[in-house]
Parts: structure tokens; sequence; C-alpha cells
């Protein structure tokens, strides 16, 4: 290499650089999972989330469906003006308590999957989603909610029935 090419080596670094970096800005990465999102069934039969959040916070929720057929959807939508940062339970039939459903639960099939989650509107935490059916749901007794953790081990989600008062305490025990 001729002494004059090492500034030009160097140069081009850091431009590239300066290029990622602004890359990085423009395409942030995906939100952290900072919990979980656990489902059960109240009283009256309707659907419930409960969050567990071991890090950050997320202000919303969402329900999705995939049919036999593939076709999928949002059935539900959820905001709240007050970030959920450690334990929360919404019932999605009529959320209340600081909870707006900006699209109203759908009644859930007996032939589709579902999909529950939470999000931040800034885009910087997820608690983990839980995959159901509905008859999962209407197995559940009173008291219990149906979550799911990756086991890195077996490269895989696992489905956990809790009772709230373990989910909320022991969710974040193996973060």
């Amino acid at each position: 290499m001729s002494p004059a090419q090492g500034p030009r080596i160097g140069l081009a670094l850091v431009i590239l650089a300066l290029t990622l970096t602004s890359c990085a800005r423009l395409f942030p990465s995906d939100p952290g999972e900072g919990g979980y999102t656990g489902a059960s069934i109240d009283d009256s039969g309707l659907p419930q989330a409960h969050i567990v959040m071991c890090e950050g916070k997320i202000d919303g929720l969402w329900i999705n469906f995939e049919d036999p057929e593939g076709h999928s959807g949002r059935v539900g939508r959820f905001t709240t003006s007050q970030p959920v940062t450690t334990v929360a339970t919404v019932p999605l039939g009529a959320p209340g308590r600081g909870w707006t459903a900006e699209r109203p639960l759908e009644p859930l099939s007996a032939v589709d999957t579902y999909s529950l989650g939470g999000w931040s509107t800034d885009y910087h935490w997820t608690s983990g989603e839980i995959d159901f059916t509905k008859a999962e749901l209407e197995r559940l007794a009173p008291g219990q909610i149906l979550w799911q953790s990756y086991d890195i081990e077996h490269e895989a989600y696992v489905k956990h029935t809790s009772d709230s008062a373990d989910f909320g305490a022991h969710a974040c025990d193996d973060r």
C-alpha cells in the first residue's frame, strides 16, 4: 500500500461508519421484548389480557386471528394513557380502567387461532405474545392464565398455565 492510500482507506472507513450509523437511525431495530402477555376468560366468558413487564413499558394491546384457510386480520386493538410497567389485567370485552378500545373485540370463533400481545407507541417495547384458540381459553379454570415463553434449548415456544398470582410473581424469573 502506498503512503497516499492510507488516508483514503481511513476516509472510506469513516464514511462507511457514518453511513451505517445514519441507516440505523432511519431504520430502528425491532422493539425489545420486555415482558409477557397472558390470556384468560372472565366470569362472563369474555377474554382478558394479563401483562407482566420485566423491563420497559407497553401502552397498547392487539389481538389478531388466523383462520384455517390462512386468512388473518385484527379483531381488537386497545390503548391506555397509563403505560404498564409492572402487572396489569385488561378485560377485553369492556376494557375500562384507563384502557380504550380503538377497535372493540369481535367475538372469538371456534375455528380460528388468536395472537394477543402488547406494544409501546414509541415502538421501543413489546410484551411477548400468546397464541391460543377459543377452546384453550374455555378449558382454563377460574383464575388461570395461559401464557408462553421461548425455550432456547428447544428453539420453540412453550405454553404455560399459571394462576394469576404465580404469573405476576414468577413470569420474569428466567429473564
